[in-house]
């Protein structure tokens, strides 16, 4: 009788021991899972710019009286304040990227504007995409950040009259 019972309880604490390794196992694979999910949800993407004079929704987001120039300007402004930085972010389920993207670039622009119009200022120039590590500087090209769940896009530039 006491060898049965010690051999359940040998049992019992095999099983306790292999649990416990399972849950292990379980919880390292979660995390493995979560990380390469993680490096997975975001991606730059590299968009054109939309032309700001044909676009209706430009021309209905946009102020008109505040000039753009993205990339370098290489004529001399007299600069109002430097480096305002505008950054959007929006959830992006069942939408397109690119014209997630797009609607985004025109909200922050248009915040940009308003940071222009409050100091007075008649241009945003040297308007670049601002991620972390990366300064995107193009006159005809911005980047937008595509996850999966959300999209964000990030931008600098100097106010100027």
């Amino acid at each position: 009788m006491k060898k049965i019972i010690m051999l359940l309880l040998c049992l019992n604490c095999l099983l306790l021991i292999a649990k416990d390794s399972y849950a292990k196992k379980s919880s390292q694979s979660k995390q493995e899972k979560q990380t390469q999910d993680s490096t997975q949800k975001a991606q730059i993407q590299q968009l054109k710019l939309p032309n700001f004079n044909k676009s209706k929704e430009a021309k209905e987001t946009l102020y008109q009286s505040i000039s753009l120039q993205f990339g370098n300007t290489k004529k001399k402004y007299k600069i109002l304040k430097k480096g305002i930085i505008a950054s959007k972010m929006t959830h992006n389920l069942f939408k397109d990227s690119t014209k997630t993207c797009n609607e985004l670039l025109l909200i922050a622009l248009k915040d940009m504007q308003e940071q222009a119009i409050n100091t007075n200022g008649t241009k945003l120039i040297n308007i670049v995409s601002n991620f972390p590590n990366t300064s995107h500087n193009s006159s005809t090209t911005f980047q937008c950040e595509v996850g999966s769940v959300f999209t964000i896009i990030m931008l600098k530039a100097n106010i100027a009259r």
